[in-house]
């Protein structure tokens, strides 16, 4: 996996973000020509219980107790240390890449003022750290907000052409608050959800007994992508969209990927032939 990451990074055009907050993954991430990370709470949770030994210092200066505050705090403690992992990326491309993604509380997804305050803590931490907020209405208006602040955005959970439709357009008002005011207007990248749109997609097939291949649910996904893709370009959104899936998380200059020279073979496993590593989750 290693060398076909690199042939693609250099290669084509894609941009691809590790979806991971392990350190070790990451570094092998960025080995690879990996331009950011994404996280979410459960794999901060994850990093934390696996790799005390990491974070035991800093985990020991948070001092709030059980309850959202707390949690917000041992995230910060994670995606601080990932977002000077990426400084370097960050600052090379001049602040284009490099961006850690941090979650809001998941069941924050209807509580546009608690996810607004949240987002503002993340956004604290570090410059080169996207706050994603879900593709909900409330999502919608905190995505704004944020955006009229002069902080970067990944609207996550979008699973449908109109939430990306929705987010981009929210993004694009608070770009222009935020010139209005003087600030610098912040990127935004949206992500497109492919898994939860095939687990609803296979029970439906199943549900319905409609007899449609694997295949055939998979090539809807990757119309998905292509539609929300041609929808942005045509309305000359700035938000820029990724596919996502259960393994991998690429952010699209995307669909039109022009391939200029052949990738490495694989083999039927999936593995790339001779190389020497594969990436435990990219």
């Amino acid at each position: 996996m290693h060398a076909f990451l690199n042939w693609m990074a250099t290669n084509t055009p894609t941009k691809w973000c590790n979806d991971s907050a392990n350190v070790d993954d990451i570094e092998h991430a960025l080995e690879s020509g990996a331009v950011g990370c994404t996280t979410n709470p459960p794999l901060s949770y994850q990093t934390l219980t696996n790799s005390r030994e990491v974070f035991a210092a800093e985990c020991d200066k948070v001092t709030a107790g059980p309850g959202d505050e707390r949690a917000a705090q041992m995230i910060g403690v994670v995606v601080r240390h990932i977002a000077r992992m990426l400084s370097g990326v960050y600052e090379s491309t001049g602040h284009a890449h490099g961006y850690v993604r941090a979650q809001v509380q998941p069941r924050l997804a209807d509580d546009a003022d608690a996810m607004l305050k949240m987002g503002r803590q993340f956004a604290s931490w570090a410059p080169n750290i996207m706050v994603k907020i879900p593709g909900t209405a409330a999502g919608v208006e905190v995505i704004e907000e944020l955006a009229a602040e002069g902080i970067a955005t990944t609207p996550t959970v979008n699973s449908t052409a109109s939430q990306i439709i929705a987010v981009a357009e929210a993004h694009e008002r608070g770009v222009a608050r935020a010139k209005a005011a003087g600030l610098d207007p912040a990127p935004s990248t949206a992500a497109i959800v492919l898994g939860r749109l095939q687990d609803f997609l296979a029970a439906l097939n199943t549900e319905r007994n409609a007899g449609v291949s694997t295949s055939d649910l998979e090539s809807a996904g990757i119309a998905l992508v292509k539609r929300a893709y041609r929808n942005v370009r045509e309305r000359s959104h700035e938000i820029r969209t990724r596919s996502t899936n259960r393994s991998m998380r690429m952010r699209s200059n995307a669909c039109e990927t022009l391939c200029r020279s052949s990738p490495p073979r694989m083999n039927r496993k999936g593995s790339i032939r001779g190389s020497s590593r594969v990436m435990a989750r990219t």
